[in-house]
């Protein structure tokens, strides 16, 4: 199965010189849009989603901040609508989780009319979305002939605060998983909901179908098990954004070996990074 045929913006040798779009803007599909921000405004590089169904749209994180997030947004949104004759369409914007460099935007998309931005937090979350018995229960959340699924994957923030979910597309089959599964730093402050999210996510993926799990960053280089250092802004030779499902087995698998205290594992596509 082939990868995403995209060649990310990867930052420079020297902000300075740096001909990147604050925003990149790519197309998975007609009604599927995956943004990253340019690491020559932020090292962190976030990647963001915009999907579509026929009654609204749902933006997952606005970035960290420097970057107007609101105004490419819109400008895919109006090309949409125009497309499909669908004028007043409601945006819904939530997020993976709450760290800043995932919400640094959100003031942008305050006061925005026909807008709705559920503020971060597990509280918030599970009242909008309808949780019960968060985290060990999903949640639906239909856009218009278009129902997504949302799983609570806690550890990667700080116990009762860590509102982390990853969304899944049935008619995608992508799996939107934030920071707790990425070609990254997989930091886990948490170890034990960490290991029920991976769980959870493993036992998700038994009865659906999941074509790729796309996280929020990119940390490592094509060289399998070496990672670019922290705070880089400049990753001409970075891993592909996408991993698989095999991908998310052998994370499971290291998983299953330890306790609670989870270790530092590096592994060829990501590095396990308790903090």
């Amino acid at each position: 199965m082939p990868g995403l045929d995209v060649r990310w913006i990867h930052g420079a040798p020297d902000r300075t010189l740096a001909a990147d779009p604050p925003l990149q803007v790519y197309a998975f599909d007609k009604d599927t849009y995956i943004l990253r921000q340019s690491k020559c405004t932020n090292f962190e590089a976030p990647f963001l989603y915009l999907l579509f169904g026929t009654e609204k749209a749902l933006l997952i994180d606005t970035g960290a901040g420097n970057v107007p997030v609101r105004a490419v947004v819109e400008g895919i949104i109006e090309q949409w609508q125009a497309i499909h004759d669908r004028p007043g369409l409601e945006l819904v914007v939530a997020h993976s989780h709450g760290h800043e460099d995932h919400v640094a935007g959100d003031d942008q998309f305050r006061g925005r009319p026909g807008t709705t931005l559920v503020e971060p937090g597990v509280a918030a979350v599970e009242r909008f979305f309808g949780f019960r018995n968060w985290p060990e229960a999903a949640a639906g959340f239909d856009l218009g002939e278009r129902e997504l699924t949302l799983l609570p994957t806690p550890g990667h923030m700080d116990g009762p605060v860590d509102d982390h979910l990853a969304v899944y597309d049935p008619l995608t089959q992508l799996m939107l998983s934030g920071d707790v599964f990425y070609p990254g730093f997989l930091y886990v402050r948490d170890g034990r909901p960490y290991r029920r999210s991976i769980e959870r996510l493993v036992w998700f993926a038994a009865g659906h179908h999941v074509r790729y799990y796309l996280g929020c960053h990119i940390e490592m280089t094509r060289m399998k098990g070496l990672a670019y250092r922290s705070g880089t802004t400049y990753q001409p030779l970075e891993h592909v954004l996408e991993l698989r499902p095999r991908h998310l087995a052998e994370l499971h698998a290291a998983l299953e070996t330890m306790g609670d205290e989870l270790t530092r594992t590096v592994l060829d596509h990501f590095i396990l990074e308790p903090v």
